[in-house]
């Protein structure tokens, strides 16, 4: 096992590195500095030998999201900018991360926690994990990126009925709308995520790798979005009142 920072360790097994989330006090809400460290650490895994990659978070959760806490402490647009370049560059730096991705998910796999799993290039959880992306709740904007990873997956209807309704989702219906490859039980998740990083691994990782490439270059969009429209939003009066009431 190697230690990065309390909020975040990794460790490798037979070329699959486990890259996990340890905040479970707090449902592993994603500080800024774990959105930070988890490229480097993804890229420490890499270099020590690992040829795909699981994210996991320890405890009862995946991610409950971002952590509130912080998001409370920004005061003005350079903070917000600062804050969200965090979550965009990590977010990034894992979709185009030249390993093959797999989120485990058990738990509650909310907002940030599930942009992160969206990132990653396949998801798997538990029967009795939950999914939302409670953006509209909140009157925060999703960036273009994320909201193309979602669609991606799910298509254009079933994105804006997660979006605009912000319900929580169960393990089987994100299986039903192709939001998650499988779920399986609690007992026979971890086995199951074994069992499919170690096929990955069996192939050709050159095979692999331009696979990974072309599936990105087919659903890149075109045109940028103005980022001061996402930013902007963690300083609205909206998200403001919104964030006081969940304490």
């Amino acid at each position: 096992m190697s230690e990065v920072e309390s909020e975040l360790f990794s460790e490798l097994h037979e070329s699959v590195g486990y890259c996990y989330l340890n905040r479970p006090s707090v449902h592993n809400a994603i500080s800024r500095q774990m959105w930070d460290l988890l490229p480097s650490e993804f890229d420490s895994l890499k270099k020590r030998g690992a040829k795909v990659i699981i994210v996991s978070g320890r405890g009862s959760s995946f991610a409950a999201g971002a952590d509130f806490r912080e998001l409370a402490q920004i005061k003005d647009y350079a903070q917000a900018r600062e804050n969200w370049n965090s979550i965009a560059n990590c977010l990034k730096a894992i979709t185009t991360f030249p390993l093959p991705t797999i989120a485990m998910i058990r738990g509650n796999c909310m907002g940030g926690g599930l942009l992160l799993a969206l990132a990653c290039d396949l998801r798997y959880a538990a029967d009795d994990a939950n999914f939302a992306l409670p953006v509209a709740k909140l009157g925060i904007v999703l960036d273009d990126d994320n909201i193309q990873r979602l669609v991606s997956l799910v298509g254009v209807a079933c994105a804006k009925e997660i979006l605009y309704l912000a319900r929580t989702l169960s393990a089987q219906k994100a299986v039903q709308i192709k939001l998650i490859n499988n779920c399986a039980s609690e007992m026979q998740l971890e086995e199951l995520v074994k069992q499919v990083a170690h096929d990955i691994i069996n192939n050709a990782c050159s095979s692999i790798e331009q696979a990974k490439l072309s599936c990105s270059r087919i659903v890149d969009r075109k045109n940028a979005q103005d980022e001061s429209t996402v930013v902007s939003s963690y300083l609205s009066e909206e998200f403001r009142a919104r964030l006081e009431l969940l304490g």
